[in-house]
């Protein structure tokens, strides 16, 4: 009998300790690949927070610079002298906030890059006048290089704005891939950077 009541409670001690193989390959599968109980990878789910939180900072971002918040292609009137249109991605650029740049290009205004302001500046030459040196090369590894020596409606292009703001490190950059003949080519006011 004491090997009967042995036996019952090695076999209680060994399935409360036993797990299945399926326990094991959990257990040697990233965090990010296991499932929870409802079998969703819990990768969709952060996924899936991520993109909800990216969508409200773009929303609210939009918002609180005057742009409509349910399209990030439609341009507003920005400056209190100039009054210029500008779009989302233009404003984000000017602004130095690449990661809003990131945001509109990955979510609703992928062309946006190549959009041009209503006086004709691209988003290349308003990260350029503000040097926002990082932003102007997310847009030329992105597909914006052929901006590097875009002019606006007045003949400026991004080297001219860049030096007459004395932003070096952009002027710099500029020459460095591909706007070098810019140093001498003038606007339609006959202005030069030099």
């Amino acid at each position: 009998m004491a090997d009967n009541s042995n036996t019952a409670i090695e076999s209680n001690s060994s399935s409360s300790h036993h797990h299945s193989r399926d326990d094991d390959d959990a257990r040697d599968e990233p965090p990010t690949k296991r499932k929870h109980r409802g079998g969703e990878p819990l990768e969709a789910e952060r996924q899936a927070s991520i993109n909800l939180n990216r969508a409200k900072e773009r929303r609210q971002w939009l918002e609180k610079h005057g742009f409509d918040p349910d399209d990030p292609t439609r341009m507003a009137t920005k400056g209190e002298a100039t009054k210029v249109g500008v779009t989302p991605t233009i404003w984000a650029c000017h602004l130095g906030d690449l990661e809003m740049c990131r945001n509109l290009l990955e979510n609703g205004a992928p062309t946006d890059i190549h959009t041009v302001a209503s006086n004709g500046s691209s988003p290349m030459a308003f990260a350029s006048e503000k040097g926002h040196l990082p932003v102007c090369k997310w847009l030329f590894e992105v597909g914006a290089s052929a901006d590097i020596t875009r002019a606006n409606n007045d003949g400026t292009t991004p080297m001219s704005i860049a030096c007459q703001e004395g932003h070096l490190s952009v002027c710099q950059w500029l020459f460095e891939v591909g706007a070098s003949a810019d140093i001498t080519r003038a606007n339609n006011k006959g202005r030069t950077p030099m």
